[in-house]
């Protein structure tokens, strides 16, 4: 992980301007058969962009829904009913697969690093919507402003703006379903707590 921050460091930046901007152009109201999430980072934002996800499970309930995440949260994705396939990205083989690939809609959650937005700009399609943050905004057919004053599962939902879907109300309900055998595995090591 703190060879990718370095990567992006030192050659994001510079790689984003090198790279041509995708057509801007208005999203077709057809479905959507295969989406594309990026998901950088920690559990914590992993975690919260599952109301999105779950969001556009029933908005195009016949779409595929791939995640392409990080070793360090690709676990939160397994909770998630409706998410087809998880990968890595610092899988090589894995970020490979992605980028041979054709998605009708790619949506980078990522707020401030470049790799992510690289690797969106990098995959087949032509629909990619990415925070507009940094140099960011450039590898976006669909750049969307953030602000550090939302709580973040709201700054996720604000990346469906350009579908021009009617957003949810902010419902901040409990939305992580932990299969039966891992409630059984928590009961257990609270257990141990009780116990003693």
């Amino acid at each position: 992980m703190h060879y990718l921050k370095v990567i992006d460091r030192l050659v994001g930046a510079s790689l984003s301007r090198l790279m041509l901007r995708p057509a801007q152009m208005k999203i077709p109201s057809l479905p959507m058969n295969r989406l594309l999430l990026i998901r950088p980072g920690g559990i914590g934002d992993a975690v919260l962009l599952i109301p999105v996800i779950r969001y556009l499970k029933q908005i195009y309930p016949t779409s595929s829904i791939e995640i392409l995440a990080e070793k360090r949260n690709c676990g939160v994705f397994v909770l998630c009913p409706g998410i087809d396939r998880v990968l890595v990205y610092d899988r090589p083989q894995e970020l490979g697969r992605v980028l041979f690939e054709r998605y009708d809609l790619v949506i980078d959650s990522e707020q401030w690093h470049y790799l992510s937005a690289i690797i969106a700009r990098m995959i087949r399609s032509r629909i990619k919507i990415g925070f507009g943050t940094n140099g960011r905004r450039r590898l976006f057919s669909h750049a969307v402003a953030y602000r550090h004053d939302r709580y973040e599962q709201a700054s996720f939902f604000e990346l469906l703006k350009p579908l021009d879907l009617e957003l949810p109300a902010e419902d901040f309900a409990p939305f992580l379903t932990v299969p039966l055998g891992g409630q059984h595995v928590a009961d257990d090591i609270l257990k141990t707590f009780h116990d003693k």
